[in-house]
């Protein structure tokens, strides 16, 4: 369990982004609801855990703009605030792992705790995640122009149907 939660850090922000970038293609869920459900989420994150008057101050205010943005702007306007933060999460642990592992070694980070765990160096560990992370997002680019071209970004998302 220890190896997952130390991987899980940069690779889940990737993979946040990831799933953030696919939820803005989909024709089944509203962007509004999703953006919503982001807001409602780092609002109550905010509250529950952050201490610090900047971090209180910026969690809700942007949580705020989010559930702002759900209910005053357009669904394309939400989809394109959805598919950024997606990308942005996506590219971001590339430029984390870069940060923490490759150009100040000597933090303590995931990395280091995992080559103590493991005895594999952590210029390893940095090397194999930003190696994982650039080829996710570079899959992920690819996936998003071949999808630009086939879809509307200003479509309405049709309601489900009731379940029967």
């Amino acid at each position: 369990l220890p190896f997952i939660t130390m991987s899980a850090g940069y690779l889940g922000s990737l993979l946040w982004g990831v799933l953030f970038v696919m939820l803005g293609f989909s024709k089944w869920i509203r962007p509004r609801k999703i953006i919503g459900a982001i807001g409602l989420f780092v609002l109550f994150v905010t509250i529950w855990k952050v201490r610090s008057l900047f971090g209180l101050g910026f969690g809700v205010a942007f949580g705020g703009a989010l559930l702002a943005s759900a209910k005053y702007l357009s669904q394309r306007t939400n989809r394109l605030f959805l598919l950024g933060l997606g990308l942005t999460s996506a590219l971001y642990a590339i430029l984390d792992i870069k940060s923490d592992i490759l150009s100040r070694p000597e933090l303590r980070s995931d990395a280091a705790m995992l080559a103590e765990m493991t005895g594999i160096p952590t210029i390893f560990w940095g090397f194999l995640w930003i190696a994982i992370a650039l080829l996710v997002s570079a899959w992920l680019l690819r996936w998003v122009a071949r999808r630009l071209d086939d879809f509307e970004l200003d479509s309405e998302v049709p309601d489900p149907s009731p379940i029967t």
